[in-house]
């Protein structure tokens, strides 16, 4: 097996590697403190839902309800009518559990 000897960085060479991660990093730290900015954002977001489901719960509503309905409102009929359809069967699949357990 030869060893390649490693190549000589000329002034040149590291005058441009210096350009290049120069760029590079002034371009990920742009990335990075936008990315923070929608951290902050989200967290935020996540305090004032939270605040609004507090809110609703003080009102005598239910969290878990709510979600679902939230849920709900994004699906489409066909969704739903899947839902409820596999819920039929899962029903089904209960009620001969049931009766098995009851005959055994």
């Amino acid at each position: 097996m030869s060893k390649k000897t490693p190549m000589k960085e000329t002034e040149a060479d590291m005058a441009v590697t210096a350009a290049v991660l120069e760029n590079a990093g002034a371009r990920l730290l742009e990335i990075v403190e936008g990315l923070e900015g929608k951290f902050e954002r989200k967290a935020e977001l996540g305090d004032l839902i939270k605040a609004d489901f507090d809110r609703a719960k003080s009102e005598g509503y239910d969290k878990a309800a709510l979600k679902r309905v939230l849920k709900m409102r994004g699906e489409t009929d066909v969704d739903r009518d899947a839902q409820a359809m596999f819920g039929r069967v899962v029903d089904t699949y209960w009620q001969a559990l049931k009766v098995a357990e009851n005959e055994a």
